[in-house]
């Protein structure tokens, strides 16, 4: 994939999702765990709510799965700003998704978020920015922060969300941890 980003539709069969964000390599961490690496090969798509830190980071996590959703976030570098955007909404197997990054104080954050996306609002809202994982009913969307896999200030472990999308719409994930 050129750029980094596929903005569409996905339909498949079950769709094996990861969701990452605050990935700060050359940052906090010099590179991606193998560990991290093997899951997200185990998936069908990834998507990023931003802070890669650098345009490398985009291309390579862009060339593990066939679908790839990405936004900037606040730390990327100036190619990564202009080659990703702010926000993104796209679908996967009739689920619905947002994606920003997030910016300002975690508190109230994920308010902000919601808010950001007009009715009808996606299904799914992903963000980052706080490196707190976060699930949160607001209204028909659910909110999710996957947290950082770089880990944050509260825990030397990183997190991200392994979501299964059914051909239905439905869906499951959990959050995982591993160490950065």
């Amino acid at each position: 994939m050129c750029c980094g980003v596929f903005s569409g539709v996905v339909k498949l069969g079950v769709i094996r999702v990861a969701i990452i964000s605050d990935t700060h390599v050359g940052q906090r961490v010099e590179n991606l765990s193998r560990e991290l690496l093997e899951e997200l090969a185990r998936c069908d798509v990834i998507v990023h709510a931003g802070d890669y830190t650098n345009y490398k980071t985009v291309q390579e996590l862009s060339g593990i799965t066939k679908s790839f959703f990405g936004v900037a976030g606040n730390m990327d570098d100036e190619i990564t700003q202009q080659k990703l955007p702010q926000t993104l909404t796209f679908e996967i197997s009739g689920l619905t998704f947002g994606l920003m990054h997030g910016s300002g104080s975690p508190w109230g954050i994920s308010k902000r978020i919601y808010e950001a996306f007009k009715e009808p609002r996606p299904r799914v809202i992903v963000f980052g920015h706080s490196h707190i994982p976060l699930e949160e009913n607001r209204g028909s969307s659910l909110i999710l922060n996957p947290g950082s896999t770089s880990g944050n200030l509260f825990s030397t472990l990183g997190s991200y969300i392994i979501m299964e999308i059914d051909t239905n719409g439905k869906f499951y994930y959990t959050k995982k941890e591993i160490k950065p």
